[in-house]
C-alpha cells in the first residue's frame, strides 16, 4: 500500500495512457475503414473514366459492303456523338425502304377481294367461277371446253395459256374435226353438179385428200407461228376440292388455291420474261413449259410441327433441308416447286436467271438432259433447229408474312402456330405510306376511299 500511495500519480498517468492507446486504436481502426472504403470508391469511378477514356471506339456501319467497322482515332466529342448519331439514323430509314420495297416486290393481290381470310357472302362463289377460268371444264363428257369446242381449244382459250401466249399442238381429235370442216368447205366451193349428178367428183376428193394430207403440218406450224411456248392439259395443277365442288369454297380451299395461283403466276412471270421479245416458238428461249408441280405445305425445319412465329429472331439454316437451308420461319413461309421445260440448249442460264428476277424465287438444283428435235416434232412440238435440254429446276418461293399473314384463314394461322386472331395494327401516323396492307392488296395510302369492307376486319362474316 505504501508503494502505491508513493506512486499514485504514476499509476494513474499509467493507466490514462493505457485507456489512451485502448481508444487511439480503436478509433483509428475506424477511422482506417472508413478511408479504405472512400479509396476504393475513388479508385472504381477513376477505373471508370479511365476505361472511358481509353476504350477503343469504332465508326457506325453503314456501308452493307464493308461491314469491317473502322476505328475512331479521337475521343468522341458532342459534335462526333451528333455526326454518329445522323448516320445511325440515315442507315435504319434506308433499312426501312429496304424492307419496304421487299414487300412490295413480294406482295400479291387476291384473284378476288375479300375472298380471304373470311369470305363475304358471295366472294367465295365469285372466286371458285374465276378460278375456273384458269382450269377450264369439260362440258358434255366429251373433252370440250365450256364453249364444247375441242380440248385444246379449252386450253388456249384459258387465262394460263393468255398470260403465257402459249399453245398446244393439235390432237387426233381436233385434226379429225378440222378434216371434217376442211372437206365440207372445198365440197361446197369446188363441186360441180348437173342434174344432180357431180362432174368433178374425182377432182374434188383428190384435192380434199391432198389438203387432209397437209393439214397436220399446217395446224402444227399455225400453233407455232402464233404462240410463244407450249403448254400441257397437265402443266398447270388446280385445287381439286374447288375444281370438284360447286358452292361456296371453305376459306382454307381458297387459301391453298390462291397460294398455289400465286406460284403458278411467278413461273409465268419467269417464262414470260425469258421469252421476252420472242415472236414464235422457234425463236423463243422456253420452249414447251411441261409442268410447274407444288407442294403447298410450307417447308418446315426437320422435326418441327410448325415454323417459328417471331419475325425478329434469329434464322437458322438447315442445310439437311435444301442447299440454301432455307425453312420457315416467323419473317416468310418457304414452298417448294418444281419446274420442267424444254428450253434453248445455248440459253438455258436466261431461263434460270428469270425464274429468280424481281421475285423471291430461287433454283437451287436442275437436272438437264438433251432433246431430240425430231422426236419431239413427231409428238406435235415444232422447236426449229437449235439445240435443246430438258431441265428439270427444283425450286424454291418465299413469301413475307408481313402481308400474307393478314390473308391467312383462322385454321391456317393455327397449322403455324400463329394467334388465331390478327392484332390491330396501330393506327398510322399521317401520311405513312407503309400502312399495314388491306386484303386487296392495296394500303390505306393508295386505296381508293375508306369503305366498311376495305379491310378483313370489316368484311361480312360468311353464312
Amino acid at each position: 500500500m505504501e508503494i502505491v500511495k508513493k506512486n499514485i500519480i504514476s499509476i494513474i498517468c499509467g493507466v490514462v495512457a493505457l485507456a489512451a492507446v485502448a481508444v487511439a486504436f480503436t478509433m483509428l481502426t475506424t477511422k482506417q475503414g472508413e478511408l479504405q472504403k472512400q479509396l476504393d470508391g475513388r479508385k472504381q469511378v477513376y477505373d471508370q473514366l479511365n476505361g472511358l477514356l481509353t476504350k477503343p471506339r469504332q465508326l457506325p456501319v453503314i456501308d452493307p459492303d464493308k461491314p469491317e467497322p473502322k476505328a475512331l482515332t479521337k475521343f468522341p466529342n458532342e459534335k462526333t456523338i451528333q455526326a454518329g448519331g445522323l448516320l445511325t439514323k440515315g442507315v435504319a430509314e434506308e433499312a426501312a425502304k429496304m424492307v419496304k420495297a421487299a414487300v412490295d416486290l413480294n406482295r400479291h393481290t387476291l384473284l378476288v377481294p375479300l375472298s380471304i381470310p373470311e369470305p363475304s357472302s358471295t366472294a367465295g362463289y365469285v372466286f371458285r367461277e374465276e378460278y375456273l377460268k384458269y382450269f377450264p371444264q369439260p362440258s358434255g363428257g366429251g373433252g370440250g371446253g365450256p364453249g364444247g369446242g375441242p380440248p385444246t381449244a379449252a386450253l388456249n382459250n384459258s387465262r394460263f395459256a393468255a398470260e403465257l401466249h402459249a399453245g398446244m399442238p393439235p390432237t387426233a381429235e381436233d385434226l379429225r374435226a378440222k378434216g371434217e370442216e376442211l372437206k365440207q368447205t372445198i365440197r361446197l366451193k369446188r363441186l360441180i353438179t348437173v342434174g344432180g349428178t357431180a362432174t368433178n367428183q374425182a377432182v374434188v376428193d383428190a384435192e380434199v385428200a391432198e389438203e387432209t394430207r397437209k393439214l397436220p403440218d399446217k395446224m402444227r406450224a399455225a400453233v407455232a407461228d402464233n404462240s410463244k411456248v407450249y403448254i400441257n392439259p397437265t402443266t398447270f395443277t388446280g385445287w381439286p376440292t374447288i375444281l370438284a365442288q360447286p358452292g361456296q369454297p371453305d376459306p382454307v380451299d381458297i387459301f391453298g388455291a390462291q397460294l398455289m395461283l400465286w406460284i403458278q403466276e411467278d413461273v409465268i412471270a419467269a417464262v414470260n420474261d425469258a421469252n421476252n421479245g420472242s415472236k414464235t416458238i422457234r425463236d423463243a428461249v422456253v420452249k414447251h413449259l411441261k409442268s410447274v408441280v407444288i407442294n403447298p405445305n410450307p417447308v418446315l425445319p426437320p422435326g418441327a410441327t410448325a415454323p417459328g412465329t417471331d419475325a425478329d429472331a434469329e434464322i437458322k439454316k438447315e442445310p439437311a433441308v435444301s442447299p440454301t437451308g432455307r425453312v420457315s420461319n416467323g419473317m416468310y413461309d418457304v414452298y417448294h416447286v418444281t419446274i420442267e421445260a424444254d428450253v434453248d440448249a445455248a440459253r438455258l442460264p436466261i431461263f434460270l436467271r428469270a425464274i429468280g428476277q424481281n421475285r423471291f424465287m430461287t433454283p437451287w438444283y436442275a437436272d438437264v438432259k438433251s432433246v431430240d428435235n425430231a422426236m419431239e416434232l413427231g409428238a406435235g412440238h415444232d422447236y426449229g433447229t437449235t439445240p435443246m435440254v430438258n431441265v428439270k429446276a427444283e425450286c424454291e418461293v418465299l413469301y413475307l408474312r408481313q402481308w400474307c399473314r393478314p390473308l391467312m384463314p383462322k385454321k391456317v394461322r393455327e397449322r403455324l402456330g400463329l394467334p388465331a386472331e390478327e392484332p390491330a395494327p396501330p393506327p398510322p401516323a399521317p401520311g405513312d405510306a407503309t400502312a399495314t396492307p388491306a386484303a386487296d392488296g392495296t394500303t390505306p395510302a393508295t386505296a381508293p376511299a375508306a369503305t366498311p369492307a376495305a379491310t378483313p376486319a370489316a368484311a361480312p362474316a360468311a353464312p
